[in-house]
C-alpha cells in the first residue's frame, strides 16, 4: 500500500511539472504573439528576453542546490552519540555562515545552536514576507490571471533560491521535487484566481451593506468598493500561497525539521496565514489607496469636462434665443449665431400737410 502510494505522488508531482512545462510555453507563445504584432523584431526580443529569463531562474537554483553542502538533520535521541556528531558536523557550518558573524556566540551549547536557528529563521521569514508582500500588490493591480501566473512563478523561484543561500544546505532530491511542484501548483492556481469574480459573488453581500452606510451618497462608490474588495482578495490569496511555498521552502532547507511530510503541509497552511494577517494590514492599506486616489481624480476631472460642455452648450442656446427674440420684436434677420444687432426700425415718414 504505501508503495503504491509513493508510485501515485510522484506521478502525480511528474504529471504537474509537465503540466507546468506545458503552460509556460503556452504563456510564452501568447507574449511573443503579442509582441509581434507589434513588430516583428521586438517579437524576437521578447522571446530571446523571456528565454534568457527561464534559463536563469532555472538554472541559478540548481548550479545553487548542486553546490551546497549535503543537509544535516538532527537524530530524535538528543542524549545519543549521534547527536553529539551531528553538533560537531554543524558548528563549523554555523561558523561559515556570513548571517550569523558579528552576534557574539559561541556555537558551544545548545542555546547557542537554537538561537542561530532562530537569527536563520527571522532571516528567511523577512524574505517571504517581503516577497509575499510583492506579489500582494503585484497580483492585486494587475488582475490579469495569465500574467499573475508568469509574476508568481519568477517571484518564488527567486525566492527559492535566496531561502535556500541562508541555510546553505541542500535537501534531497525527493524534497526538491516536491518543493517546485509546490511552485507550479501555486501558478496554476494564481493563474486562476482572476477567473473566480470573487467582486460579483460578493456584491450581494456589499450592496446592503454600503447601502446603509454614508458611502452610499458618493456616486459610483460601490464599484470602487467592488474593485478593491477584488483587488484585494486576489492579492491576499496569491499572497497565501506564496508564504505557503516559503515556509515549506524554510523547512526543507532548515535544520530541525523531523515532521512527516502531511505535517509539515499542515503547519505551512497555518503559519502562511499568521504571515497573511501582518502582510494584509501594510498591502490591503496600498491598494485600496492606489484606487481611491485614481478614481478621486478620475471624479474632479469628469465634472469639470461636463461643467464646460454645458457652459458652451448653454452659451450656444441663449444666443439662439436672444436671436430669436430680436426677430420677433424688430422683423431682424441674425446669423446663426444670432450676434448681429441692427437697432431699432426706423420712425415712419410724415405724409406732407396741405
Amino acid at each position: 500500500m504505501r508503495r503504491q502510494l509513493k508510485f501515485f505522488l510522484v506521478s502525480a508531482s511528474i504529471f504537474i511539472l509537465v503540466c507546468f512545462v506545458i503552460f509556460l510555453v503556452n504563456e510564452t507563445v501568447t507574449l511573443v504573439g503579442l509582441a509581434k504584432s507589434i513588430d516583428p523584431l521586438f517579437g524576437w526580443i521578447t522571446l530571446g528576453f523571456l528565454l534568457t529569463v527561464y534559463f536563469v531562474f532555472l538554472a541559478v537554483p540548481v548550479l545553487t542546490f548542486l553546490s551546497m553542502p549535503k543537509a544535516l538533520r538532527p537524530p530524535k535521541d538528543q542524549e545519543s552519540a549521534a547527536y553529539g556528531e551531528y553538533l560537531s558536523q554543524l558548528r563549523p557550518r554555523l561558523k561559515k555562515n556570513p548571517l550569523l558573524k558579528g552576534i557574539g556566540l559561541k556555537f558551544k551549547t545548545k542555546d547557542d545552536i537554537n538561537e542561530c536557528f532562530k537569527v536563520l529563521d527571522e532571516q528567511a521569514d523577512k524574505i517571504i514576507k517581503k516577497t509575499a508582500s510583492s506579489v500582494f500588490l503585484t497580483t492585486g493591480i494587475s488582475q490579469n490571471g495569465r500574467l499573475d501566473g508568469l509574476m508568481v512563478f519568477l517571484t518564488m523561484t527567486g525566492m527559492v533560491w535566496k531561502v535556500a543561500k541562508i541555510y546553505n544546505q541542500r535537501p534531497s532530491l525527493r524534497e526538491m521535487f516536491q518543493l517546485y511542484a509546490n511552485v507550479a501548483v501555486t501558478t496554476f492556481v494564481a493563474t486562476e484566481i482572476e477567473e473566480l469574480d470573487v467582486a460579483e459573488q460578493l456584491e450581494p453581500i456589499i450592496g446592503p451593506v454600503l447601502g446603509g452606510s454614508a458611502l452610499s451618497a458618493i456616486p459610483g462608490s460601490r464599484v470602487v468598493v467592488n474593485v478593491v474588495t477584488n483587488s484585494i482578495l486576489d492579492g491576499s490569496m496569491n499572497a497565501f500561497l506564496v508564504c505557503r511555498v516559503g515556509v515549506i521552502t524554510r523547512r526543507y532547507f532548515g535544520y530541525t525539521r523531523e515532521e512527516s511530510r502531511s505535517v509539515l503541509r499542515r503547519m505551512a497552511s497555518a503559519e502562511a496565514g499568521t504571515m497573511l494577517l501582518s502582510i494584509s494590514l501594510t498591502s490591503a492599506k496600498a491598494i485600496s489607496d492606489a484606487i481611491w486616489r485614481a478614481s478621486k481624480k478620475y471624479a474632479l476631472k469628469t465634472p469639470a469636462k461636463v461643467g464646460s460642455a454645458a457652459a458652451g452648450k448653454a452659451g450656444d442656446a441663449a444666443s439662439f434665443l436672444k436671436g430669436k427674440a430680436r426677430k420677433l420684436i424688430y422683423g431682424e434677420e441674425t446669423d446663426g449665431e444670432g450676434e448681429q444687432e441692427q437697432g431699432p426700425p426706423p420712425a415712419p415718414e410724415q405724409e406732407p400737410q396741405t
